[in-house]
């Protein structure tokens, strides 16, 4: 009967322990997943240099899902860098239109949109860098400091520094 015995205790305990292991290894993975996932974003992954391409004061960037566009302050052009950050040899100014002082950009899936701080206004542009003649203001809302732009897919956001909020506009 003590064989028996062992045998009736000794299998639940086996059935036991392996499901207190299974459990033990599935926490793990969940746990190892959740650090994996942590640590895929937000670690360093590499920089490039800007001043190479002549970008010197480097403010705003976009990505229109192929090339990162990268505004400059001091010479109030756009310049395009491929993903791995390397200058493609095309750049285009935007003073000629207006906006002396391009600050933010964002792209839209069609056209690039410029903040220009001197002006307080949104400069629209083609995938190409033409001005398209259209341009409206942030002042009017309040938005007299705008620092950044975004587009969501409809609505186009600009940060203020001077009153920390976010404007929406359509």
């Amino acid at each position: 009967t003590g064989q028996a015995d062992t045998r009736r205790c000794g299998k639940p305990l086996e059935r036991n322990m392996r499901l207190l292991a299974s459990i033990g290894f599935a926490f793990l993975l969940s746990f190892l997943a959740a650090y994996v996932a942590f640590a895929a974003v937000g670690d360093y992954q590499s920089s490039w240099d800007t001043a190479g391409s002549g970008n010197g004061n480097p403010q705003g960037i976009a990505w229109d899902g192929t090339y990162f566009w990268v505004t400059d302050i001091s010479d109030d052009e756009v310049y395009k860098y491929n993903a791995s950050g390397v200058y493609q040899s095309v750049s285009w100014d935007t003073a000629g239109s207006g906006a002396g002082s391009p600050q933010g950009i964002t792209w839209d899936g069609t056209n690039f949109w410029i903040l220009d701080q001197g002006d307080d206004l949104v400069y629209k542009y083609n995938a190409s860098g033409v001005y398209q003649s259209v341009s409206w203001s942030t002042v009017g809302s309040g938005a007299a400091d705008g620092v950044g732009i975004t587009w969501d897919g409809t609505y186009f956001w600009v940060m203020d520094q001077a009153d920390d909020l976010a404007y929406k506009y359509n």
